[in-house]
């Protein structure tokens, strides 16, 4: 009888392993936490692995009311950390629109965005105010404004912003020097 309780403590281990094991597979695929979905797996078994199938891809970016879109589909890509998260996009020279960067929104890890070249407006920059881990933007060659920079006050991390061939003036400069000291502005092309 005590051969069966054993048997029972190993069976019991190996499942969670295993789930463990396939939970961190689905999340690194999808570009999640792997050691957060591998404890997933372990505790919860089964429905932590029912938890990892159901995560959205980080390659995707979530229309509030439409299918996926994918970064790619704009003409972008997409630069992930050894965890797989995304932490940065180019979307140089894409067709992304003002209300298309909204979607952008979601994904809080993004440390650089590049906007270079694309039609993004003043509007559109309201939506990276959530963006409170980016480091870097380029928004050299967009149809911005000292209006848009606003929006961009917040960002406290923001080392790096790229300026050139922009409606961007001096005193917009200035003004955002002062709410982000640290940010680093160039507006050479």
């Amino acid at each position: 009888m005590e051969s069966l309780g054993i048997l029972w403590v190993v069976l019991v281990f190996v499942q969670a392993a295993i789930c463990a094991l396939v939970s961190t597979e689905l999340a690194h695929e999808k570009g999640h936490d792997t050691s957060k979905w591998g404890w997933y797996g372990f505790l919860f078994g089964p429905i932590g692995v029912l938890g990892a199938v159901g995560l959205p891809d980080r390659d995707k970016v979530y229309a509030r009311s439409t299918a996926n879109v994918s970064v790619e589909e704009f003409g972008g890509r997409v630069v992930r950390d050894d965890r797989g998260v995304a932490v940065g996009i180019s979307l140089v020279n894409s067709r992304i629109t003002d209300s298309e960067l909204g979607q952008l929104e979601e994904l809080n890890g993004l440390k650089t965005l590049d906007l270079g070249g694309t039609r993004i407006t003043d509007a559109g920059l309201s939506h990276l105010a959530k963006l409170v881990h980016l480091e870097t933007l380029s928004l050299h060659s967009t149809l911005v404004t000292d209006k848009g920079l606003l929006h961009l006050t917040g960002l406290a991390r923001l080392k790096t912003l790229w300026l050139g061939e922009t409606s961007v003036t001096d005193r917009g400069v200035a003004e955002l020097n002062r709410a982000l000291p640290e940010c680093q502005v160039s507006r050479s092309g």
